[in-house]
């Protein structure tokens, strides 16, 4: 109970973190567009900073093919908020060793059938209404055209 109490704290100050990283990469972005004279920004700096993993606060994480992000005001050089310099993670790793892999569960306990299950009569979208195999729609369409 602890450690599951631990790890959703550790995940939340990562989940921090990053969005920390994210604000700074958009400020970062818009920087870029004032010195073009295409935007006018304002960043509000309400975040706790006690919440956040700071270490990771201001990492650009490369999850793209390539490197180019890397090239962005975004991904190097001093942060917007004064905090902190960018850094630029090529190749990332995750922050775990734990690779979110679930043991096999009992096949008893999940009820699937070996055979494909024939569409419903009944639901939300049903096959037939019992109205010579019509379709729902169908049926819908011939009550408004007065076909039926």
């Amino acid at each position: 109970m602890a450690s599951d109490a631990l790890l959703r704290m550790a995940e939340e100050t990562h989940h921090l973190a990053r969005d920390f990283m994210h604000q700074n990469q958009w400020a970062a972005a818009i920087e870029e567009l004032q010195a073009d004279g295409l935007e006018d920004f304002l960043v509000p700096g309400t975040l706790p900073l006690d919440r956040v993993m700071m270490e990771q606060a201001h990492v650009f994480w490369n999850c793209s093919a390539g490197t180019e992000s890397g090239q962005g005001r975004w991904a190097q050089g001093p942060a917007p908020d004064g905090l902190g310099e960018f850094e630029y993670f090529a190749d990332p790793r995750p922050l775990t060793t734990d690779m979110g892999l679930a043991p096999q569960p009992n096949p008893l306990l999940h009820g699937t059938d070996k055979q494909p299950t024939p569409p419903m009569s009944v639901g939300p979208n049903p096959r037939g209404n019992g109205h010579d195999g019509q379709s729902i729609l169908d049926t819908a369409v011939d009550k408004l055209t007065g076909n039926r």
